[in-house]
């Protein structure tokens, strides 16, 4: 898989060590460095001295009532 280096994130999916949200990193509902959500959360994680990477191929599916949603790629 290739990874992509973020400077911030706007994606449908996160995965997300538990040490980032340990450190203080949370996702702002308020406006952080003009960034909110996940684009703030992205950005809190660089200023805790974390890296924030992608995978541009992967494929993201969901399961509603048991039936599968289409998934697409991020």
């Amino acid at each position: 898989m290739t990874l992509i280096r973020f400077n911030t994130d706007d994606r449908t999916a996160l995965m997300v060590k538990a040490a980032v949200h340990r450190d203080g990193a949370t996702f702002p509902p308020f406006p952080f460095y003009h960034l909110l959500e996940s684009e703030g959360f992205a950005k809190m994680a660089r200023r805790l001295g974390y890296t924030c990477w992608g995978l541009p191929q992967y494929l993201v599916t969901s399961l509603f009532n048991g039936e599968l949603i289409a998934g697409l790629p991020l």
